[in-house]
């Protein structure tokens, strides 16, 4: 992943993504040279911080132009309008953090950006799948529901319960009930094997 933010926010994003064994790399907003634009272009994910909608034109030309189809995380800071970042924005692969996003919703919002989803700025998180991934044929034939199908993508990705409610808007209780299906229709004894069957391959 490549970040254009400050040099505090890039710190932080380095100990959020440590244990992910996720490579973070600094871009310098000002200085758009070839290198920078060659970095965004073999990016996973780009994550781009605002402080204002003013920033946004020559941001998004660089963008288009060094990297139109690398998924890219906006993170509003305060005062700058999210809605609006996102109404200005929205397409597949772009994504829209909340100005008040915690660490949970960083996280969520970055590793599913990297999966194809696009996060939508609203109080509880809830993706959008312009670009998701197909369902794995293990999954289609035990006739999940769309929820159970998202759940699975995320337990895939390695969210725990926890993060899952939070970036689907329902509770703990209610992503443990939809495991528990999931467990139940796809014959596995655990998320590891909920996991192998969602990336298509069989469990042991």
């Amino acid at each position: 992943m490549h970040a254009i933010c400050e040099p505090m926010e890039f710190y932080a994003l380095t100990r959020l993504f440590e244990a992910d064994g996720f490579r973070i790399e600094h871009l310098d907003r000002d200085d758009p040279g070839t290198d920078g634009d060659m970095a965004l272009a073999t990016s996973a994910v780009v994550y781009l911080a605002l402080s204002s909608l003013d920033e946004l034109p020559s941001l998004i030309a660089r963008l288009e132009r060094a990297a139109p189809e690398v998924p890219v995380v906006f993170a509003p800071h305060a005062g700058c309008d999210a809605d609006a970042l996102w109404r200005r924005v929205r397409a597949p692969g772009r994504s829209v953090l909340r100005a008040e996003a915690g660490e949970v919703e960083i996280r969520c919002a970055v590793l599913l950006a990297r999966e194809g989803y696009s996060v939508a700025p609203r109080v509880s998180v809830v993706p959008s799948r312009p670009v998701a991934p197909t369902p794995a044929k293990h999954l289609k034939e035990a006739r999940l529901t769309v929820r159970e199908l998202e759940i699975a993508e995320a337990v895939r990705i390695g969210l725990s319960n926890k993060e899952i409610a939070q970036h689907l808007g329902i509770s703990p209780h209610t992503v443990n009930v939809h495991v528990g299906s999931i467990l139940r229709k796809l014959g596995a004894r655990n998320r590891t094997q909920i996991a192998l069957q969602a990336s298509g391959e069989h469990s042991g």
